[in-house]
């Protein structure tokens, strides 16, 4: 599991940190995708409540993710359109910067969804 040092940081305003159950990294099949996916989308749920996220922004990014869901859940998924869309709820959520954590966690989670479809 990843750590980071945080001595020293200064943030400007609220920053949300993400829950620590969201191991993209625990991804060792197909269809643990999905789950990860939905661990992610209710991790932007909590940062909308936290008022770490605004809800259009999140409403946006949450469709963006249960359309990589719903791809993922075919019996051929296209690889193009997860990624892309994995890449558009991360690109959503950038401009928020007390969301930071949520934006490792897609381009993780990009990385590693990327290693099952682009063989």
């Amino acid at each position: 599991m990843t750590k980071f040092d945080q001595r020293g940081q200064k943030v400007e305003g609220d920053q949300y940190n993400i829950g620590s159950d969201l191991v993209i990294n625990a991804i060792h099949t197909k269809s643990d995708i999905p789950i990860e996916l939905q661990k992610i989308i209710a991790e932007i749920k909590k940062a909308t409540q936290a008022g770490a996220l605004p809800a259009d922004i999140s409403r946006k990014a949450e469709t963006k993710i249960n359309e990589v869901v719903v791809e993922t859940e075919k019996e051929k998924p296209n690889p193009k359109t997860v990624l892309d869309r994995l890449h558009e709820a991360k690109a959503i959520i950038e401009g928020v910067a007390s969301a930071a954590g949520l934006v490792t966690v897609l381009t993780q989670a990009a990385e590693v969804v990327g290693k099952f479809f682009m063989k």
